[in-house]
């Protein structure tokens, strides 16, 4: 159990514990490299958020911490969620009334309509369905298993500019996601 606890944590080291420089994955969305010693904390107000690694909804590599200075929100949802599905519909108007504020919404999705690992497929389903051209993010690391180990979804969390948690139960529906962003700004 400790180690499958342990794989699920990102670093900013490798193996040997000395300290590599993060590298942003290539992709089309809006990098600002985050400070060496970032370590993660967890999901709590306050603490730094675990790095999630996976591919978007255009098969590219997304880091969520090459959105250090950015304000973040982190809609943890699934394909087969009725509340979830009702929250993405205002996903894209969200992100488009705080673009100007320096706000990326990241849709993470652990499962699809099947429960299953979602693939580029679903991704871009979810993406078109929605009308969402934020980032639409594959969770196939488990990254979501810290973040919802009750496996109530949605969680919604927003992430300051320092990618710490500052709203971690978010409320899931667009008036309060809206208050938690204001907030967070």
């Amino acid at each position: 159990m400790f180690l499958l606890l342990v794989a699920c944590v990102p670093h900013l080291y490798s193996e040997t514990d000395e300290l590599t420089p993060w590298v942003a994955p290539e992709n089309t969305w809006p990098v600002g490299e985050p400070p060496a010693d970032l370590v993660a904390g967890g999901f709590n107000n306050g603490d730094v958020v675990p790095e999630l690694l996976g591919f978007d909804q255009h098969e590219d590599d997304i880091s969520s911490w090459q959105f250090y200075g950015y304000t973040v929100v982190l809609d943890i949802s699934t394909m087969w969620c009725a509340p979830c599905q009702e929250l993405a519909k205002d996903v894209e108007e969200t992100a488009h009334d705080f673009a100007d504020d320096g706000v990326i919404y990241i849709t993470v999705l652990p499962e699809n309509l099947e429960g299953s690992e979602p693939d580029i497929d679903d991704l871009n389903d979810w993406a078109d369905n929605f009308g969402i051209t934020q980032p639409v993010v594959a969770d196939h690391d488990g990254w979501h298993l810290a973040a919802v180990p009750d496996g109530s979804f949605p969680r919604i969390l927003v992430v300051d500019a320092e990618m710490r948690v500052c709203a971690g139960d978010v409320d899931a529906n667009d008036p309060a996601v809206r208050s938690a962003i204001e907030d967070c700004l």
